[in-house]
């Protein structure tokens, strides 16, 4: 379970740290929420590997890191949720039609409640974060940027040379 919280931790940091945010997140007036949220999942990330070892051990942290990932899950969908509203927006400013943006603005669609909606809805996904990471100062948990089971070993040199007096049949 922590480990798929680690990815999504990673998918949700990546997004946040793309090119797109950082532009249009200053223009909807969330940019803070953003930047606090992402500096929180940093936070969370580093602490996932070793939660992951301790679940087994610890009911309370096996409930922790499932609250995680539900609030991880809807932060990505949130964030793609206000990717495909820039998106909707840049396709716009290329329709040229103002009858098109005058029906947009006044329809379901309306830019401004849109911003409001997605102001909103990141605010409460960074708060829902914030008091998840609060908790995890209860269990105790190291923080790790890599796994301690991976570990590197060399490999002697091997070749695909086999001496033909070891060839069967050849």
């Amino acid at each position: 379970m922590a480990e798929n919280a680690y990815c999504i931790a990673g998918k949700i940091v990546e997004l946040l740290g793309s090119l797109i945010y950082e532009e249009l997140s200053s223009a909807w007036g969330v940019q803070s929420d953003l930047k606090r949220l992402e500096c929180t999942v940093l936070a969370i990330k580093a602490v996932l590997l070793d939660a992951e070892e301790k679940q087994e051990t610890d009911h309370r942290l096996n409930h922790w890191l499932g609250q995680l990932k539900d609030v991880f899950n809807d932060a990505e969908n949130v964030l793609d949720e206000f990717q495909y509203q820039i998106l909707q927006k840049e396709v716009l400013k290329r329709c040229r039609s103002t009858r098109k943006k005058v029906g947009y603005f006044f329809s379901g669609s309306n830019p401004l409640v849109i911003r409001f909606e997605m102001a909103h809805k990141i605010k409460g996904i960074r708060e829902r974060v914030d008091d998840i990471s609060d908790l995890k100062a209860e269990f105790n948990l190291a923080a790790r940027l890599e796994d301690r089971k991976t570990t590197m070993y060399r490999r002697d040199m091997t070749h695909s040379f086999i001496p033909s007096q070891n060839v069967i049949g050849g």
